[in-house]
């Protein structure tokens, strides 16, 4: 424990069996009730604060990924299987029915229901959904029927849905959502048509939109996001020109090579490294969270007065989806427009009504 202070921050004791050398490997620490829980030496301990306050509340075996709220209490893996519990010995049980090699994984709350993936030895690996009870804990759908199972990575929640990456054996590894039902369950796009896929990866929420990197024929692998529709997800930027791909946490190891997308601030934050004309070290970048969603998905959104499904200037409809001056037609916020773009012939360049013909603006 630590009170932030070199001499305040004390060993806490050794929780291996018979005070073993190796260490007991406390991991997945997390707050419930008042009070610290974590996995350690094949258990489920919790801690109140005090010197001796540290206790085993019950025996579950290895640990899984992660920790995840539900209705006020904790579901987690162990032992290969999924556990809830309130912080007691008493209130600590398997809700997964003691399934052989069931393994969950990348369990998350969307809400108030416990989506997951995981491998019932039948389906293969697949999206499971629980509502915290061992009768209420199925899988979603056979994204990809057989005992291959289309593996479910990456799983995030997004407006009330779980947004993630699968491979149902026919487009590759894709975007997919679900609403958890089997009709509820689809593919968002075939972003990289054929069986290798786009591989998301890294999906994250960034203020109601999903931020993401995938690969496509024409851009390599880059930034892209997704309101959770096919004509919402689109490619964000090449920064990579061409079929290139831009590197994210280049150089890491291989455990946390994925790219990490952080929104703070009205910011969206990544490690990236572009190719240009030669490498470029692995650098800061960020995204206005504000450029999400909108302009450049070809649908007329809010504030927008035009949307001609890109992010390119010069062809009537700016980056930022107003109309652009030069295309002949006198729009709103314009003086003149006489199909140009050219200065000196009265009609300015930023579409209002030049000096020179009697009236001077």
């Amino acid at each position: 424990m630590s009170d932030g202070a070199e001499a305040g921050t004390h060993f806490l004791g050794n929780l291996a069996p018979a005070g073993g050398t190796v260490g007991s490997m406390p991991i997945l620490l997390i707050e419930l009730k008042g009070k610290l829980l974590f996995g350690a030496s094949g258990g489920l301990w919790k801690r109140d604060g005090s010197e001796s306050g540290t206790e085993l509340v019950r025996g579950v075996g290895p640990g899984g990924d992660s920790f995840e709220y539900l209705q006020d209490e904790l579901f987690f893996a162990a032992g290969g299987d999924l556990w809830r519990t309130d912080g007691k010995a008493a209130g600590t049980y398997r809700i997964s029915g003691a399934r052989a090699g069931f393994d969950p994984e990348e369990l998350t709350n969307v809400g108030g229901s416990l989506f997951f993936s995981a491998d019932d030895g039948r389906k293969g690996r697949e999206l499971w959904i629980s509502d915290g009870t061992q009768a209420g804990t199925a899988v979603v759908a056979d994204i990809r029927p057989g005992s291959e199972g289309s593996h479910p990575r990456h799983l995030v929640e997004l407006n009330g849905i779980v947004m993630f990456a699968a491979d149902d054996g026919v487009h590759g590894a894709e975007l997919w959502k679900s609403d958890g039902t089997p009709e509820g369950t689809l593919l968002v796009r075939d972003i990289y048509p054929g069986p290798s896929g786009s591989s998301p990866v890294g999906l994250a929420e960034a203020n109601g939109h999903l931020v993401f990197q995938a690969c496509d024929l024409s851009g390599g692998c880059e930034v892209w996001e997704s309101d959770g529709t096919a004509v919402g997800t689109r490619r964000l930027a090449d920064m990579t020109p061409g079929a290139g791909s831009t590197e994210f946490g280049r150089g890491c190891p291989d455990s946390i090579c994925r790219p990490s997308f952080r929104t703070v601030g009205g910011l969206v934050y990544f490690s990236a490294s572009p190719f240009v004309a030669e490498p470029a070290g692995t650098e800061l970048w960020a995204i206005p969270v504000a450029s999400l969603g909108g302009c450049g998905n070809t649908r007329l959104d809010g504030g927008e007065d035009c949307d001609d499904g890109n992010l390119v200037a010069g062809d009537g409809c700016s980056p930022a989806c107003h109309i652009e001056c030069g295309n002949g037609v006198l729009d709103p916020n314009e003086e003149c427009d006489d199909g140009n773009l050219s200065g000196g012939d009265g009609c300015s360049p930023s579409c209002h009504i030049e000096c020179g013909n009697g009236t001077c603006q």
